[in-house]
This record gives C-alpha cells, sequence and structure tokens, in this order.
C-alpha cells in the first residue's frame, strides 16, 4: 500500500462545502453532499470503511456493493447517512475522540488505490483542529 500523510500540519481545518464524514456517539455516520459528489453517491447506495490495521487511526471509505445502504441525510442537505454504533465508536476510539459533538472529518478527492479498490481517505486528523 502507498500511503499518503495527512496530519495538522498539511490538512485545512473543516470549512462548509468540503468534502467530509461525520461520526457520532449515537452511530450515525454521515457524508457530506460534497463527499458523496466526489465518490459518487445517492441514497440507496451501499459504502463500507476500511481501518489501516498497521495505522489505526488512518480510515478509508469506498461505494461498495457489500457495504451498509445510504439513505437521505436527516439535515435536508444533499448528504447521505446510515447508522452503524460499531464502526462510529470504533473510529472514535482510533483518535481518541473525547467531545460530546461529532468528529467531523475531512474526506480526500484523491482515492487510494490498494487491492484494486478505490478507497478515499477520511482525514481523522483534521477532526483535531476544527474551527467552525
Amino acid at each position: 500500500m502507498e500511503l499518503q500523510k495527512y496530519d495538522a500540519e498539511n490538512t485545512v481545518s473543516v470549512r462548509k462545502g468540503n468534502p467530509t464524514v461525520s461520526f457520532n456517539k449515537g452511530g450515525t455516520i454521515s457524508i457530506s453532499g460534497e463527499a458523496c459528489k466526489v465518490i459518487g453517491l445517492a441514497p440507496g447506495d451501499k459504502v463500507s470503511l476500511f481501518q489501516d490495521k498497521k495505522s489505526p487511526e488512518d480510515w478509508y471509505i469506498q461505494k461498495d456493493k457489500a457495504g451498509f445502504v445510504l439513505r437521505s441525510s436527516a439535515t435536508g442537505g444533499k448528504g447521505c447517512a446510515f447508522n452503524s454504533s460499531a464502526i462510529s465508536n470504533k473510529v472514535l476510539e482510533s483518535i481518541k475522540w473525547q467531545e460530546d459533538k461529532a468528529a467531523v472529518c475531512r474526506m480526500g478527492v484523491t482515492p487510494v488505490v490498494h487491492d484494486k479498490m478505490k478507497l478515499y481517505p477520511v482525514i481523522t486528523a483534521s477532526s483535531k483542529k476544527r474551527d467552525f
């Protein structure tokens, strides 16, 4: 696997209009309209998330026929969402998230190709430097 590092020094903090994926403690995982546009997602599509075992804070998202079914975002925007307490809590644990609010993470727009899969990086380091 060839990875590109995203950290607090080289990652722009989250701003409206950027592709994002958010994780809350209740298990809702939300994908912004911009992120849906980048990946090519719509309600009814399915996604899976991947964690790098060698670097547990590194997560990736992929459109996947065997994944979780997306629904329209409850906020009425152009984004999508699904529920998985197991995944959301695993992500929050991996980044040591202590806040009550959701962790909103930037999503890379250039996929990493691994084992013929196009994986979009969820830049968890960006959630630690929020400015909104």
